[in-house]
């Protein structure tokens, strides 16, 4: 097996791959702003220039990936946006949660992941570190890394287009409110989208089910609507309460759907990499006049939710 090439020391060993080691500047994956050798180094094949899965005899037999598929999942790591160390924690991950490595069981050494996916062992071992924080592994001293024997069960989001269903998924969720600020316009109204009232109540918050937040969110609730139930608003989850406050008449929730990439301070509050993918979801609520009761954008984790729709095919 092919000497992996070593990373200069410095600040990027101690911090995520995708932050520059003096400035917090984002850079591309795998590649810190002090030192330009990391890309070199992370992207370089390790194989003596070659790509394939040569040197892997020394892998478990269900380890070793067929030349095709081996190869589609280093250009995959090569093509990703994402830093190169949370790309690889991804496909790593959806080895797990499809059952391909089951509980318990052993994963390959860092020098076999290495060779597996054609990266540095630096980019392994951030990937597993991640990994190890979301409990999908165990590292045990002298024995080597495994799949969690109990893999922790994670509730996800639905963000089905049916309203009763989209009211029960929020049951029970919880909110943090990080931010308010009163009597303030509405901005952004979008052609189509309703009448702006006089007054909105900005909060922005972050969603939690259980103990594992999952969205980071602003909302923009009429101040009339506000008034009808202000304690309530304060603590509860805005769009149930919506609908069970009669007298506001709500007619419709339209949504939009994006993929983004989480910054630094979503990341945080979501607990994710930088960079990870997050799903940014618009809806606003109207009443039956039009008037705009709720305008509101959260950004969710990618790995915790799921949007399901059904489209009607008329008859011929």
């Amino acid at each position: 097996m092919g000497k992996v090439p070593e990373i200069p020391s410095c600040q990027a060993n101690r911090h995520v791959a995708s932050i520059g080691c003096d400035t917090g500047t984002i850079f591309p994956a795998g590649r810190c702003g002090l030192n330009p050798c990391h890309r070199q180094a992370i992207d370089r094949p390790v194989t003596g220039g070659k790509t394939g899965v040569e040197g892997v005899e020394s892998m478990a037999p269900d380890m070793v990936q067929d030349g095709a598929e081996g190869e589609e999942r280093r250009r995959r790591l090569r093509t990703s946006a994402l830093p190169l160390y949370v790309a690889l924690s991804n496909l790593i991950r959806a080895e797990i949660e499809e059952g391909r490595w089951p509980p318990g069981h052993q994963l390959p050494t860092l020098d076999q992941l290495s060779e597996m996916y054609g990266v540095a062992r630096v980019t392994v071992r951030q990937a597993l570190g991640v990994l190890a924080d979301d409990r999908l592994i165990a590292r045990m001293q002298g024995k080597g890394t495994f799949v969690a024997d109990r893999l922790t069960p994670r509730k996800i989001i639905q963000l089905d287009s049916s309203w009763h269903t989209f009211m029960e998924m929020l049951d029970g969720n919880l909110p943090e409110t990080l931010a308010v600020e009163v009597d303030v316009p509405l901005p952004g109204v979008r052609e189509g989208e309703g009448q702006a009232a006089a007054s909105y109540r900005y909060m922005r918050r972050v969603h939690s089910a259980g103990n594992q937040p999952y969205c980071v969110i602003e909302v923009y609730l009429d101040t009339d609507a506000y008034r009808r139930a202000p304690e309530a608003f304060d603590t509860a989850m805005v769009i149930p309460l919506l609908g069970r406050l009669p007298e506001l008449r709500v007619k419709k929730m339209a949504q939009s759907v994006r993929i983004l990439a989480a910054d630094l301070t979503v990341a945080r509050l979501l607990d994710l990499p930088v960079g990870a993918p997050v799903g940014e979801v618009r809806r606003v609520i109207t009443d039956r006049n039009g008037r705009i009761l709720y305008l509101g954008t959260g950004q969710y984790r990618g790995d915790l939710v799921v949007f399901n729709t059904t489209l009607e095919v008329p008859p011929d």
